[in-house]
């Protein structure tokens, strides 16, 4: 089995996350389209049931976008994993920066991202 660099691995695995977040934004849109066309049709039909059924359904759609921010973030954060890879010249700054990346989660990025980004 051939060895495959440390930027081919980060490709695939951004690769695997991109068609996951596309799923889920593909999911968002269904549930939205589906459950305001069973949302209009109880009303018309003047059908409280059905009304409610297209809103609850309607209403799936949150779970769905929550999962695809968090595959939005983790692409980020693989991409910030690359650039800390890159940019480091000695191992204990790759360390360094590597540790500024894990706990980044919700904050900015590090310092050291926004010059010469990769």
């Amino acid at each position: 089995m051939p060895r495959r660099s440390v930027q081919e691995v980060i490709d695939q695995a951004i690769g695997e996350g991109r068609r996951w977040e596309r799923l889920c934004y593909a999911l968002v849109l269904f549930f939205i389209a589906l459950g305001s066309i069973v949302l209009i049709v109880g009303v018309v039909r003047e059908s409280g049931l059905l009304a409610l059924d297209g809103s609850l359904f309607t209403g799936l759609f949150w779970p769905a976008l929550r999962y695809a921010d968090g595959v939005r973030r983790d692409l980020i954060r693989t991409r910030m994993y690359e650039m800390a890879l890159a940019k480091a010249k000695t191992p204990a700054e790759m360390l360094e920066m590597l540790r500024e990346v894990a706990g980044a989660g919700n904050e900015e990025k590090p310092q050291w991202a926004y010059s010469g980004a990769v």
